[in-house]
């Protein structure tokens, strides 16, 4: 007989994603929501977000959307508020938003400004909520390729590789009333 016991961590938490059109961001609001989440979905593409939640809502699953740009500070702290008015708090954030791996020199607006600035916008956002709460859970996506240069992906190396450090400073201030994990998935499937 299996003496492992398996708990249900996600039922009843309120998880804001961002990215949540498409990729990861999409496969984790509907996984979180399948096992009792109540799922905040943000992304740029609103027509998208819609067809999400009302595909988990008809899967009996709890979710809302609020559509955002992670590049714009009061959009993400208008996510944050958003989460709280309708579930009360926020228990996690996967900050998913993030550009694909093919991220030149020249595009490095873009990726910057949605990886960088994205996370850091998204962790000031929720910090005070969390740390009002006594705890939470930042999940960051990063990527393998965050920890060695590849060409045609210079922007995207440092820009995970600030997502890693951004995640692990979080740790370090917070004193463990907010968990982090930083995720490097070996590819990325997102376009936020």
């Amino acid at each position: 007989m299996n003496s492992y016991r398996t708990e249900n961590y996600i039922k009843d938490k309120v998880i804001v994603i961002t990215g949540a059109s498409s990729g990861f961001g999409k496969e984790t609001a509907k996984k979180a929501a399948e096992l009792g989440g109540k799922v905040v979905l943000a992304a740029r593409r609103e027509e998208l977000l819609r067809e999400i939640t009302q595909e988990i809502r008809e899967s009996g699953g709890e979710a809302s959307y609020i559509k955002t740009d992670v590049r714009v500070k009061d959009q993400v702290n208008a996510m944050a508020k958003f989460a709280v008015d309708t579930y009360g708090r926020i228990d996690v954030l996967v900050n998913d938003a993030g550009t694909m791996p093919l991220a030149y020199y020249s595009e490095h607006a873009i990726a910057m400004a949605t990886a960088i600035n994205g996370t850091l916008y998204g962790i000031a956002a929720v910090y005070d909520q969390m740390i009002e709460q006594g705890q939470g859970h930042i999940v960051n996506i990063s990527s393998i390729l965050g920890n060695y240069p590849v060409s045609g992906c210079g922007v995207y190396n440092v820009t995970k590789a600030a997502v890693r450090m951004l995640g692990d400073s979080l740790r370090v201030e917070s004193r463990g009333k907010i968990k982090v994990t930083n995720i490097k998935p070996t590819s990325v499937a997102n376009t936020g």
